[in-house]
């Protein structure tokens, strides 16, 4: 019995991530789209591991299958200060108002957490022709209202 916990344990550890979220490279295959996901990991067009490219404008709106607001977290960031920029935009097209802090540009060296007002978070990403850096990665996810408990019906 112990065994088969243990290689179970084994197994949702090393997929874990592959369960539970998707993941969403701000390249050309994301470009001008909107994607629903109620969890993902979000990254640069560079990837998990990789560097973003020079001559970026891209777009993406992100929003919640379920309707809730989004909570999105950049948990590493580093574009080339003020030069390369991401921003982000509380709805669902860049007619929206930019979050606060918005645009991003620069190292964080803390994680920067933002909440949608709405269902939905649009991000564009500029970068001009010369330094590349690590980029970002960050958690996204819906917000889910508590539930209120049922009433009891009175005898």
């Amino acid at each position: 019995m112990k065994t088969t916990t243990n290689l179970v344990l084994v197994i949702l550890l090393s997929f874990g991530q592959q369960l539970f979220a998707q993941d969403i490279t701000f390249d050309a295959t994301v470009e001008d789209r909107i994607i629903f996901t109620h969890e993902a990991r979000f990254f640069d067009s560079g990837g998990e591991d990789g560097r973003y490219s020079n001559y970026e404008d891209r777009e993406v709106t992100i929003c919640s299958e379920n309707g809730a607001p989004m909570f999105v977290r950049l948990e590493q960031f580093n574009l080339e200060s003020g030069k390369d920029f991401l921003y982000v935009f509380d709805g669902a097209d860049m007619s929206a108002l930019e979050v606060i802090g918005s645009p991003f540009t620069g190292l964080y060296k803390k994680p920067v957490e933002i909440q949608s007002s709405d269902r939905c978070l649009t991000f564009r990403m500029t970068s001009d022709f010369n330094v590349m850096r690590s980029g970002w990665v960050a958690s996204i996810e819906s917000i889910l209202e508590p539930i209120p408990e049922p009433a009891l019906a009175q005898e």
